[in-house]
């Protein structure tokens, strides 16, 4: 089977998805065709003006390169592969502020099958998260500066959904609660792949041999990943315990530069709003570390049983109301962190293992 991963490198999923469906014995590539700030890999990738700019041409011409670039790549691959599966529920020639969504969906081969993936704010919507959710991004104003305050961003999101619908065989959510807004009779929750999953190594540090443990955070939307609320307790902390932890924060760094970071870790502290974690919990707990964040109860309810059961020993539940105290309590008894350790380990491993992942994909492009 030939299977086409497109367009966006958002939390690197579709690189990890798309290499443990090589290892299946399958066709499985990925292209990019956004900025990829991360760096993420990709066998495709289509230069974005960002970067046209860089070689000292017109930011017009960029554009007018980077379009055209999508048109001809378009033509080859329309026909050339069994499945597209998009991902951040975005396709090639999408331009939302124009009204005009996923504008070639009706032109790829009629042979070939659609999936779409959606990995959070671009299923999530304001209106209906404010009204049954206490805390999530969706009650920050400030939150990606403001882009969901409109109401008719949540008007447009069902519009794009509802066009994805469609065309679209399966939906995939990688967060629970974007279940609340896709189609129910065909969608499921998806664990992420990351990019790099079968190349980490573990790291069995041990946080008791050390005179203090270090504490890392990477957010990539600040408001969105509960960051101000961590810092707060950061600087109340270093009050009582300056010189019994240290603080990394991470941001605005390649991906793989920011990997070699995480190894200095013992906690890592991942989102505090969203009620779900990411990408960087899981590449985290794949090293050993000790993985700190959000769970919403009310959503687990979308994933497996066993899933939802591990995770309470392989995650440190913490909300923005008792952060501090969470962080306290481990700087003050730092072996407590051993037993999250070697459980986010073995839980990063089973529920996020590739291959696992690829099968069941695998079963709804197949069927």
């Amino acid at each position: 089977m030939k299977i086409l991963h497109l367009p966006t490198s958002t939390g690197g999923n579709s690189w990890g998805l798309s290499q443990a469906e090589r290892r299946l014995g399958h066709t499985s590539q990925v292209l990019i065709a956004d900025s990829n700030p991360y760096k993420y890999k990709a066998d495709i990738e289509i230069p974005f003006p960002t970067q046209l700019v860089g070689r000292n041409e017109p930011l017009s011409k960029s554009e007018i390169q980077y379009k055209l670039h999508k048109i001809r790549t378009f033509m080859k691959i329309r026909s050339r592969y069994d499945v597209f599966h998009f991902n951040f529920g975005r396709t090639l020639f999408d331009f939302p502020s124009l009204g005009i969504e996923h504008l070639e969906l009706p032109f790829y081969s009629n042979k070939s099958k659609i999936v779409v993936t959606y990995n959070g704010c671009d299923a999530r919507q304001k209106d209906w998260t404010i009204n049954h959710r206490s805390i999530s991004p969706c009650h920050h104003d400030n939150c990606y500066g403001g882009w969901c305050n409109d109401v008719s961003r949540d008007i447009q999101k069902r519009k794009r959904i509802a066009k994805f619908a469609k065309y679209a065989k399966h939906f995939f959510a990688l967060n629970p609660d974007l279940l609340h807004f896709l189609p129910e009779e065909k969608s499921s929750f998806m664990p992420y792949t990351i990019h790099n999953q079968g190349l980490i190594d573990n790291n069995k540090n041990n946080p008791v041999d050390k005179d203090k443990i270090t504490i890392v955070h990477a957010p990539t939307e600040p408001v969105a990943k509960g960051t101000p609320y961590l810092l707060k307790a950061i600087e109340s902390l270093k009050e009582k315990h300056n010189n019994s932890f240290d603080f990394i924060l991470i941001q605005n760094m390649p991906h793989e530069e920011a990997m070699r970071m995480y190894q200095k870790a013992d906690l890592i502290i991942d989102q505090l709003l969203a009620g779900w974690y990411g990408a960087f919990a899981i590449e985290a707990m794949s090293m050993g570390k000790a993985v700190a964040s959000f769970i919403r109860e009310e959503d687990l309810v979308y994933i497996p049983d066993k899933m939802a059961d591990d995770l309470k020993n392989s995650m440190i539940n913490v909300s923005i109301d008792n952060i501090e105290s969470n962080i306290e309590y481990f700087i003050e008894d730092p072996d407590s962190l051993k037993s999250y350790m070697k459980n986010g380990h073995k839980y990063a491993n089973n529920w996020h293992d590739p291959i696992k992942i690829a099968r069941e994909a695998l079963t709804y492009y197949q069927t």
